[in-house]
């Protein structure tokens, strides 16, 4: 999550609070058409991670994955359901909607048709 020095920083706080609390972020990745590998160790020891996991990606957790992080300086998506996947995980448009909405005032309505503008231009 991107939080800009005069955004809603409290609501940003409170948000985080709220994804490390119970089972809240292992429901975060899984809610991924595609596995997304925990930030957090102990995430990888979750039974409902590993259970909820697609067959082909419960061998790699959490040994293998846990050796992919500890080499890497971040992961991105580079291929996925469209295209523009990629660029679409790149820019954090999804991420940006909310920030339009937190520091710039930006209504629900207006932070999806600035999603949806922009990707469009991608597609």
């Amino acid at each position: 999550m991107s939080i800009s020095s005069d955004g809603n920083t409290g609501l940003a706080k409170d948000f985080v609070r709220y994804m490390f609390t119970g089972d809240n972020m292992v429901d975060f990745y899984l809610s991924y058409p595609y596995a997304m590998f925990p930030a957090k160790e102990d995430l990888f020891q979750n039974t409902k991670y590993q259970e909820n996991l697609p067959d082909n990606l419960k061998e790699m957790v959490p040994d293998m994955a846990l050796d992919i992080l500890s080499t890497s300086n971040g992961l991105g998506m580079v291929n996925g359901p469209f295209p523009g996947a990629g660029e679409f995980e790149s820019q954090c448009i999804l991420g940006n909607g909310l920030i339009k909405m937190l520091s710039d005032g930006y209504s629900a309505d207006q932070a999806v048709d600035y999603i949806v503008g922009e990707l469009e231009k991608l597609l």
